[in-house]
């Protein structure tokens, strides 16, 4: 039982944390700011690549961006965080079928680089959470 603490509260679950704080990042970096538009500080990734594909790019890169939601989730994170990831996603993708539209609002939405901030907000609060309490000795 006390290895199973270890494993669930030392260096394991922090390294799990970082690693998905981490691969938020990556996933963010690749679909939201992977190509800069040439003379412009505007960034855009695949998401808004792949979402030129009206309908199934949308789906595709709405499965790919649930990657940090479920990394919140087992983390965790409270119903209100999933949520808010879950909305950025949703917004993302409803609004991404409209064609133009939806394009435009992939380059400045951005809501993998937002779930992957909130992801890494919550890693952070729990960190000082687990500094702040009290140690128990075994």
């Amino acid at each position: 039982m006390e290895a199973a603490k270890r494993t669930l509260f030392g260096r394991r679950a922090a390294r799990s944390r970082d690693a998905a704080v981490e691969d938020a990042r990556k996933l963010a970096t690749l679909l939201d700011d992977a190509f800069r538009i040439p003379g412009t500080n505007i960034r855009f990734g695949w998401d808004a690549i792949v979402g030129l594909l009206y309908g199934p790019g949308d789906v595709a890169t709405f499965i790919v961006g649930l990657s940090p939601v479920i990394a919140a989730w087992r983390l965790g994170a409270s119903r209100w965080l999933l949520i808010r990831m879950l909305m950025n996603l949703g917004l993302d993708s409803i609004i991404g079928i409209i064609p133009g539209i939806g394009t435009l609002f992939d380059i400045f939405y951005k809501a993998n680089r937002r779930n992957a901030r909130l992801l890494d907000r919550h890693v952070a609060a729990a960190k000082r959470a687990a500094a702040e309490a009290p140690q128990t000795g075994g």
